[in-house]
């Protein structure tokens, strides 16, 4: 493994600092984790260790600051990219076929979640890492960090590429169904997502704040 510019391993080390902080917002008491996001007992000491230096208000400023800039960059994406690929596939919006469409919003959602995702904590960490300054932990080397942070950008490609799947059966769905399912959506992304989102960081965070964090 190389050794990355200490730039870089900086913004890294905080993005897995933050990441550990937000997988200990979620662990249950009896040590149990999230599907899909499993830690060895090793790594979860050291990203307990490295959790262990953010605090509250700055773990909810990374994940404020993460969420804006990963609407930018899906808002970037989308304008550069999926917009101008659904007018090359169909120049008459209104000729837009339900399967390749759905086909296309899932490979959005999928390359934003595997790659998207990421790159914006490793921002959102490197620039609050110039105002919050923690100390190194040597018992936590660099080729511990970039394993996890491997480990991490992995766990999001591959939840990515679950996405990505169900969004193909959705979308086989959805074009037998299509004027029933579109009302659905409607009611989900107007009204159920914003519920869930809300309600999940609310969870989250009365249980940081109950655990003493």
């Amino acid at each position: 493994m190389q050794t990355m510019e200490s730039g870089s391993a900086r913004w890294i080390r905080a993005a897995v600092r933050y990441w550990g902080g937000a997988l200990s917002l979620a662990r249950s008491d009896d040590g149990s984790q999230w599907p899909g996001f499993r830690y060895e007992e090793d790594e979860v000491k050291r990203l307990d260790a490295l959790a262990e230096q953010v605090g509250l208000g700055e773990l909810g400023l990374f994940l404020l600051l993460n969420s804006l800039l990963f609407i930018a960059l899906a808002a970037l994406v989308g304008i550069a990219g999926f917009v101008p690929t659904l007018r090359a596939m169909y120049p008459v919006l209104s000729e837009i076929q339900t399967l390749p469409f759905f086909l296309l919003t899932g490979l959005f959602i999928a390359l934003m979640s595997g790659v998207g995702l990421p790159l914006s904590m490793v921002i959102s960490a490197g620039l609050l890492s110039k105002i919050y300054k923690h100390p190194e932990l040597p018992e936590i080397s660099e080729s511990h960090v970039v394993h996890l942070f491997l480990k991490m950008q992995w766990q999001c490609l591959r939840s990515a590429l679950v996405i990505l799947f169900v969004g193909m059966l959705l979308a086989g769905f959805v074009a037998y169904y299509e004027k029933r399912i579109d009302i659905l959506f409607q009611i989900v992304l107007r009204f159920v997502v914003p519920a869930i989102g809300t309600s999940t960081l609310l969870y989250l965070f009365s249980r940081r704040m109950a655990k003493g964090g």
